[in-house]
């Protein structure tokens, strides 16, 4: 999904009490209006808006992006879950697809196509980022997306990643809290929050002087694996915000674990990407 740039203007006095399709015919076509709204892409006053005939009154703020992005077609949503009870759905998501809406829109999210082909609202309780793969979890109702919230503060989910990095890492620990900067990425920053990434295992060299990794996320920050890693000088391959980029993230969310709690006692793996062929992940972590 490619990014777009927002419009942000205030409803004039001339339009006080008028329809939100009639207000946004002021910035875009009407049958443009129509998209972006059933798309999710239209916020008043910082809500997202999806009916067309709500009343807008002079000085609301809406926003609207500049061009709807585009989305991925030939997605078998159906084919990407893994695991389905009653209260979960365990997929493996592609590259390129937003866990959640954006401020672009609910189109092309991982949450609202899957939940349209399965016919049921599916509820984001963890993100992992746009171009990450592999296990996320979606709770199937308010009451389980508790028992996942639940489960994640008292450490009964335990989560692994595959990464492919620049140089040698060793293997142990990286406590190293993290902040926003004023550009809104992330960074290490000695007044940050709390951050604990476990680096389990290392393999080989490729060619090129990259390592496969094995990594328990500890605490989850946004981005921490690429933050922690760049900061020490093993940016993740393919990583345009904390690296050099090229090449599609070589980030995997590879194997997830519940390990007791009301949830349950679960274990899933996701299959790495095809442009992860090659590389040899070690055993499944058992012993950690």
């Amino acid at each position: 999904m490619k990014e777009s740039k927002l419009i942000t203007f205030r409803v004039p006095q001339n339009m006080d009490g008028r329809r939100l399709d009639v207000v946004l015919s002021l910035r875009v076509s009407r049958r443009m209006g129509r998209r972006m709204l059933e798309a999710g892409a239209v916020f008043v006053d910082g809500r997202r808006v999806k009916v067309a005939s709500r009343r807008v009154y002079a000085g609301q703020e809406i926003r609207i992006p500049v061009h709807l992005p585009e989305v991925q077609r030939n997605v078998d949503w159906q084919g990407l879950v893994l695991y389905r009870d009653g209260n979960l759905v365990v997929v493996n998501k592609p590259h390129g697809i937003p866990a959640s809406p954006t401020p672009l829109g609910e189109a092309g999210t991982l949450s609202h196509e899957l939940g349209r082909v399965l016919g049921e609202k599916l509820m984001v309780v963890h993100r992992i980022d746009a171009d990450t793969t592999g296990l996320m979890i979606l709770a199937r109702h308010r009451s389980a997306a508790r028992l996942v919230t639940e489960a994640f503060t008292r450490h009964h989910i335990r989560k692994f990643y595959l990464a492919v990095v620049q140089g040698h890492p060793q293997e142990g620990d990286i406590e190293l809290p993290m902040c926003r900067d004023r550009a809104g990425r992330m960074r290490v920053c000695d007044s940050g929050d709390h951050a604990l990434t476990r680096v389990l295992w290392v393999g080989s060299p490729d060619s090129a002087g990259h390592h496969l990794v094995l990594i328990e996320l500890i605490t989850g920050r946004t981005h921490q694996i690429r933050v922690h890693m760049s900061h020490l000088g093993y940016p993740v391959v393919g990583d345009r915000l904390y690296g050099t980029g090229g090449g599609p993230l070589m980030l995997h969310s590879w194997h997830m674990k519940i390990t007791g709690g009301r949830l349950g006692t679960h274990s899933w793996t996701a299959p790495t990407p095809e442009y992860w062929a090659g590389l040899t992940p070690p055993d499944i972590p058992g012993n950690y």
